[in-house]
């Protein structure tokens, strides 16, 4: 068969050793300090537009990030104040200041950028007319990561490379060279098991701490770039990821997933004071695979604070600058809804 001839399957027994490499320093835990179930209510219905993602931008805007091929832009700013979509960012296409496809994004400054894995470059778009230095440079990228932030002007944290012995590098994007290689894997480390903790990358507003929250896990890391230490943070449910290993055409080992292949995390924010994941819990190939009820929180210096419970999934959510405010998004309802935090 033309699949087989394309990708060789195989069983990969893992020792103990590459286990412990994930997990051997974590803080096991199995109940947050407090939980609480949150009561929503809605705060705009939005029927017209096909939402995939919300960022906060100022307490002002949410800036929607619209569901692929259903707009001619990538986002939509939303103005809290008035209630109603305001203004397109971002054009979908493959001229100059448009983008094709991404997988990363964010607000830098008064910008918002994307990185596109097509013209594999950052490209920035200004949300605001304030005048903003906030530029990030567009030349191309050499390495694929899976997860990219930018630190400042000139560097940008990358995670996913999974050919590197490291899990972050910082890479200056003037030379396109790396500076600095932050947490190293274990030398016996597969390819493919560093694949199966596949993880989303965030950043705090400081950009000078970093989190890993995977996607087949419930394992959190908590990044300090400056002392180049970390916290991994493991539970409250325990699970490793259900997935299985195989090599493609070109020589590399992968993880794939399966009918018993379990999301963790699927969507993420941070505050100066807290980190906020968005919990699946459920089979990748069920109904609500990418959706969530669950909101987990911990402080950045590595504790589980509170845990969220949610009365419907949600696809994204929002969390305003001073933790007092949460926006979130119900795919089935097609509305934004809002609730007050106390933290």
């Amino acid at each position: 068969m033309k699949s087989l001839y394309l990708i060789v399957l195989f069983i990969v027994i893992t020792n103990c050793k590459s286990k412990k490499s994930f997990n051997e320093d974590a803080i096991v835990f199995s109940t947050f300090a407090s939980n609480e179930k949150l009561e929503l209510s809605v705060f705009k219905e939005i029927p017209d537009i096909s939402v995939d993602g919300l960022l906060n931008y100022k307490d002002s805007l949410l800036i929607i990030r619209n569901a692929a091929n259903t707009s001619d832009y990538h986002f939509t700013a939303f103005d809290l104040s008035k209630k109603t979509s305001v203004f397109d960012i971002l054009e979908s296409g493959r001229r100059d200041n448009e983008a094709v496809a991404f997988l990363s994004y964010g607000i830098y400054g008064n910008k918002l950028w994307v990185f596109d894995i097509v013209k594999n470059k950052f490209i920035t778009s200004q949300i605001t007319e304030d005048e903003s230095g906030d530029d990030l440079p567009t030349n191309s990228i050499s390495t694929f990561y899976y997860g990219i932030q930018p630190l400042n002007n000139t560097t940008f944290l990358g995670t996913g490379d999974y050919d590197s012995d490291y899990r972050a590098a910082i890479v200056d994007t003037r030379t396109n060279t790396v500076t600095r290689q932050i947490d190293s894997y274990s030398k016996d480390m597969s390819r493919g098991y560093k694949t199966a903790y596949e993880s989303f990358l965030y950043l705090n507003p400081n950009r000078d701490k970093a989190i890993l929250a995977a996607r087949f896990t419930d394992r959190v890391q908590i990044i300090n770039l400056k002392k180049e230490r970390s916290t991994v943070l493991k539970g409250p449910y325990g699970f490793e990821p259900d997935l299985g290993f195989m090599t493609t055409n070109e020589g590399k080992e992968i993880s794939y997933s399966n009918d018993q292949s379990k999301y963790a995390f699927v969507k993420g924010k941070t505050t100066t004071n807290y980190i906020y994941l968005l919990y699946s819990g459920n089979l990748q190939n069920g109904p609500n695979g990418h959706y969530g009820k669950t909101i987990h929180i911990y402080s950045w210096d590595g504790k589980p604070i509170k845990k969220l419970m949610l009365p419907d999934y949600i696809l994204d959510f929002a969390i305003s600058n001073d933790d007092s405010a949460i926006y979130t998004y119900n795919p089935n309802k097609k509305t934004l809804e809002f609730s007050t935090l106390s933290i």
